[in-house]
């Protein structure tokens, strides 16, 4: 029963970091964002695989589990005392004062402006 719930919550923490930073990136970074994010949570994922698995063999399972959810304790702190760059509300209100043709979306002209511009940075 106890797997079904972390699998359930591991997916549920994926797709909804997955929808955020798509959704909250620059547009123009938007690909390496996600794409740092899938190296990240895939590339590295077997680094800590390996070292969880060596620590779990010579001090034990609960030693770990322990010190991975420290870890991951610490980074979180570390990272809530960055400052951010700007808010998403900035962001928003930012996208709303530009001209809806100069938006880049994956359909190139947002904002079907007759002028041939396809909305590209």
């Amino acid at each position: 029963a106890q797997s079904w719930l972390v699998g359930s919550m591991s997916a549920m923490q994926l797709s909804t970091s997955n929808t955020f930073l798509q959704t909250e990136a620059r547009p123009e970074l938007r690909g390496r964002v996600v794409s740092l994010y899938v190296w990240i949570f895939q590339g590295l994922a077997p680094v800590g695989g390996f070292a969880a698995g060596w620590v779990a063999q010579h001090a034990g399972v609960p030693p770990a589990i322990l010190g991975a959810g420290s870890l991951c304790l610490l980074a979180g702190g570390a990272l809530s005392l960055v400052p951010a760059e700007r808010s998403s509300t900035a962001h928003r209100e930012q996208l709303e004062r530009e001209p809806i043709g100069r938006r880049y979306t994956a359909r190139g002209n947002a904002g079907g402006a007759s002028d041939g511009r396809t909305g590209s940075p």
